[in-house]
Order: structure tokens, then C-alpha cells, then sequence
């Protein structure tokens, strides 16, 4: 007599299945999209130091600080001989450019997200971490939107980073994330206090107040994004 699995036995095993991959799909997802993040930041880090190494060869110059680049923007667009708009036409695969905001008269929407938000594990805490903040925004070939200013205060050329544009999550320490660009030319978070990442460090209203440590998080982590 030949044995089979009744109609009852294979409705419980696919329900044991279905609930497992209820289960399980998710934080596949999650880990496959934060494998993505990461390997988009390492790219894109890879090309903002290339990029800075690259202007101080041109310009034969020992200090980023003194490259068209390192000097303040001169705000026309037009022209873009200075700042970052010099820096990141010239030195990146732009697929748009003068982005920060969204312009109505060409119909054209800001490549970085209105609003950025944390998520701090060990706490608990989260909520908005501000807009982001620059002089100039540019879109890449990559979907990476990067934005950039020159620090008043320190004379650093700053570097936001949103390595996906305006796609979700715009969080801090997965895809949103800020750098200096040193007078060496050296690409450097803002603090190397990993633990730092998405707790409030300052009060500017911009994602530089949550995100500092969070580039030097996913460094120490071999590029491995985690939450």
C-alpha cells in the first residue's frame, strides 16, 4: 500500500512555511538593502578622495584648501570656477547639478530629500535630524547626491552625502552621512567616535547635529551598514 501526505498534512507544512518566510523575508530585505548602502558609500567615499586627490595633482597644489575647490564658491552657477560647484562638475559623473532645492521654473526636484531622520538603537530615540545643508548639490551618474560647503569656522570643505538621493530611508548612518575633505586631502568624518552616530551632538538643524561618527561607524565595520 503506498503511503501519501494527506490534504491536512500539506496545508500545515505550507503553513509552517508561509509563516517562517513571513518571518525571515524582512530581514533578508533589510540586510540586502544595507549591504547596498554600504556598498554604495564605500564607492562613493572612493570617489570624493580620488576627486580631491585628483584637483591637488591638476592644480599641483600640496593643499586641497588652495585648489578651486578649497576657496569659497562664487555663487554663479553659470560660470562654476570655484567651490564645490567647480569641484563636483568637473570631478564626478553628474547627471544633475545645482540641486539642493527644487526649482518650479524647469520643473526640476531637489536630489536630496526634504527632511533626514535617526534611529539611535541603544536608546530607543528617534525622529528628525534636520535637511541637509551646502552651498552646492549635485546628482551622480550613481543616484548619490552630494552637497557641499566650506566651513567658516575651521576652513574645511564639508561633504554631505545621501548615497541613494531622495529614495528612502534619508537616515543617518544608512544612507545620509557628512565628511571633510582636509587640507591634505584626506577624507575624514567629522568625529571618529563611532558611538556618536544618530545622538544629537550639536543644535545647527541640519544632519550634521546627528550624523557625525556614523562614516567612521560603517569604516570600522568594514562598510557593513547597520542600524
Amino acid at each position: 500500500m503506498k503511503k501519501a501526505f494527506t490534504l491536512a498534512e500539506v496545508l500545515i507544512c505550507l503553513g509552517i512555511i508561509g509563516v517562517v518566510a513571513a518571518l525571515t523575508i524582512p530581514s533578508v530585505v533589510t540586510n540586502y538593502k544595507y549591504k547596498v548602502y554600504g556598498a554604495q558609500l564605500e564607492k562613493v567615499y572612493s570617489q570624493i578622495t580620488e576627486a580631491a586627490r585628483s584637483i591637488m595633482n591638476d592644480e599641483m597644489s600640496d593643499s586641497f584648501s588652495t585648489t578651486s575647490a578649497g576657496v569659497r564658491q562664487d555663487n554663479t552657477t553659470e560660470s562654476c570656477k570655484t567651490g564645490g560647484c567647480y569641484f563636483l562638475r568637473n570631478y564626478f559623473k553628474v547627471a544633475k547639478h545645482n540641486c539642493l532645492s527644487a526649482d518650479a521654473t524647469t520643473n526640476t526636484e531637489s536630489c536630496v530629500a526634504d527632511e533626514y531622520y535617526y534611529y539611535n538603537k541603544t536608546s530607543g530615540q528617534s525622529g528628525s535630524a534636520g535637511v541637509f545643508a551646502g552651498d552646492f548639490c549635485a546628482q551622480t551618474v550613481s543616484g548619490a547626491a552630494i552637497c557641499t560647503v566650506l566651513n567658516n569656522s575651521n576652513g574645511r570643505f564639508t561633504v554631505f552625502l545621501d548615497v541613494n538621493g531622495r529614495d528612502e530611508p534619508n537616515m543617518v548612518g544608512l544612507d545620509a552621512f557628512i565628511m571633510d575633505i582636509l587640507s591634505d586631502g584626506t577624507v575624514k568624518d567629522w568625529q571618529e567616535d563611532a558611538t556618536l552616530c544618530a545622538t544629537k551632538v550639536n543644535s545647527w538643524g541640519h544632519i550634521g547635529d546627528y550624523a557625525q561618527g556614523c562614516l567612521s561607524k560603517a569604516m570600522q565595520n568594514n562598510w557593513k551598514i547597520t542600524d
